[in-house]
């Protein structure tokens, strides 16, 4: 019904526009997608600085939130096994972000041994993440496959694409469409293989060179927000001059929800 009653749609990516073109039975050219994308002014490059690896020869950070579905006990599965059986001691693991979640994350790294390549640093702004970001030899975005995040689009790979690095996912549908050539996909949900990707990126800088070019060029041309802005300022154009749209297609209580209503789909 909030699909069939509004005069436009906002839809985050296209499996979202999707939905409200079916499901919601959303005319196409009242539907927008509008993503949330960096404004290159606040992502300028800088120099890396290199004390932030603490003496190791590479950093590899996370930046988002550390809540149940964004996989970060995935994360420290794969720090594990290339700390422990892979024997790595090169690289120092970032993990910058609140959440629900943090508190027993931080105290399972340290049960697990990770204390001296873990560090939690809590949330970071401004200045202080982007030396992160322009430090990181690989960012990662652990969050696992499921019917949830495939459907999502992660902003913090746009965030490592801005500063021109590469990135390792698990390989998830919107996750793919964002990313594309600049990110190594891991098999879905499997911690070691995405363990493996992201040593193979550690050990191949000519791969991260390659790569992390590719998603800043992306980034540039056509993934930043002074582009993505044009089609929410089409979508409020479209709202303020566009004539009042026919309702006929709306039953009424007495007739009935419409079908799209009952698709048992709680999205």
């Amino acid at each position: 019904m909030s699909f069939q009653v509004a005069d436009v749609t906002l839809a985050t990516n296209n499996t979202f526009r999707e939905i409200a073109l079916t499901r919601g039975a959303v005319s196409p050219e009242h539907n927008f997608v509008v993503q949330t994308l960096p404004d290159l002014n606040d992502f300028p490059l800088q120099p890396a600085q290199p004390d932030l690896k603490e003496g190791r020869e590479h950093l590899v950070v996370y930046v988002g939130v550390m809540g149940p579905q964004d996989g970060i006990d995935l994360l420290l599965e794969s720090i594990s096994y290339l700390t422990h059986r892979k024997g790595r001691r090169d690289t120092l693991f970032v993990l910058i972000g609140p959440g629900s979640e943090f508190d027993r994350l931080k105290a399972q790294a340290a049960a697990d041994g990770l204390n001296g390549c873990v560090k939690f640093t809590g949330p970071l702004f401004g200045d202080e993440l982007r030396a992160y970001l322009a430090t990181a030899s690989v960012g990662v975005s652990p969050d696992p496959s499921n019917p949830f995040n495939d459907k999502l689009t992660m902003v913090k790979i746009f965030e490592y694409m801005a500063y021109g690095i590469p990135v390792v996912l698990y390989d998830l549908p919107e996750g793919h469409q964002s990313a594309g050539e600049a990110a190594l996909y891991a098999h879905n949900n499997d911690p070691i293989d995405f363990a493996e990707k992201i040593a193979h990126l550690l050990d191949s800088e000519s791969s991260r060179r390659q790569m992390g070019a590719i998603g800043r060029e992306q980034i540039v041309e056509r993934l930043n927000w002074g582009v993505e802005r044009r089609e929410l300022l089409k979508a409020y154009d479209t709202v303020l001059t566009a004539r009042v749209r026919p309702r006929s297609r709306i039953k009424s209580r007495r007739d009935g929800l419409p079908s799209s209503a009952n698709s048992g789909n709680p999205l």
